[in-house]
């Protein structure tokens, strides 16, 4: 039998947005069907909102969003939940992670902080170039600057690895901060937040504010960052595409990014449509 659906909470990257930066027609109409029907649909991204804010605007979105993996909820522009790092800690994690191959980034409010040596054409790429020429991302000179700029508000730090071959060794070092909770967010991407800050528990402040039970929400992602709010939904659907680990706690599974999962995985579970594609995928 089919749950009420009452919120939808979608992921962005490799959820709604594909590689080449695109939003499909058949997903974007898939959210405007729902919209139509009276369900709200909430965004809950890694994003910050300046490189997130062009997409709510062309889905015509207008519920609370949901940034940096539920550190940062805004309503229109204002922020009405934070979740900072304390200072210290910042230069704790950022310092072991200069023991790593990677790139190291500090989100705070709508900007991203780094070293110009910390530059990633395919990450820049991604967050836009209008949003980097406005001023999403500062440049500076060393870790210094970067704390002084931060300050007491960073969100978010973000170590970007060229392959995987560290993952288990930085794993093991966020063990040993456990001020933080340590996830993949995209495949070579590793993203740190005060512990206890996730999209899961984001979705549950902005569903109660809704007057919503998390039973009767809705959830798509593909990603480690999307586990929480997959696994605290009454529907939690994976992507096709997205992570094992993300796959084997879901109520189902959807189609690929490139094959408009969202469009089928709202079919089937907002209005009966479609049937289940959990069987075609062998999670042993």
């Amino acid at each position: 039998m089919m749950k009420t659906v009452k919120l939808i909470a979608l992921d962005l990257d490799g959820t709604l947005i594909s590689e080449d930066q695109r939003i499909s027609f058949k997903d974007a109409q898939a959210i405007k069907r729902a919209q139509s029907a009276g369900i709200p649909v909430v965004i809950a991204t890694g994003r910050l909102f300046p490189s997130t804010r062009a997409w709510l605007s062309a889905l015509q979105i207008h519920t609370p969003v949901i940034l940096c993996n539920g550190a940062d909820i805004r309503e229109g522009t204002k922020t009405v939940y934070s979740s900072t790092i304390d200072p210290g800690r910042l230069r704790e994690v950022y310092g072991a992670a200069g023991s790593f191959e990677g790139k190291r980034y500090v989100y705070c409010r709508d900007r991203i902080y780094c070293t110009k040596e910390d530059y990633d054409e395919i990450l820049f790429g991604k967050w836009g170039k209008k949003e980097i020429e406005a001023g999403l991302v500062v440049y500076c000179a060393g870790p210094d600057e970067i704390f002084r700029s931060a300050g007491e508000e960073a969100i978010k730090f973000v170590i970007r690895t060229p392959d995987d071959s560290q993952h288990d060794a930085i794993g093991k070092m966020a063990c040993n901060l456990d001020y933080f909770d340590m996830v993949k967010g995209e495949a070579m991407h590793i993203e740190f937040t005060r512990r206890g800050t996730h999209k899961g528990e984001a979705l549950q402040r902005v569903a109660e504010g809704m007057g919503i039970s998390m039973e009767d929400v809705l959830t798509v992602g593909d990603s480690m960052n999307d586990y929480e709010m997959i696994r605290a939904a009454g529907v939690g659907v994976a992507m096709g595409n997205a992570m094992r680990e993300v796959k084997r706690i879901a109520d189902d599974i959807t189609l690929p990014v490139w094959e408009n999962g969202v469009s089928h995985a709202l079919s089937r579970h907002v209005f009966g449509e479609e049937e289940s594609l959990l069987e075609a995928f062998n999670m042993e």
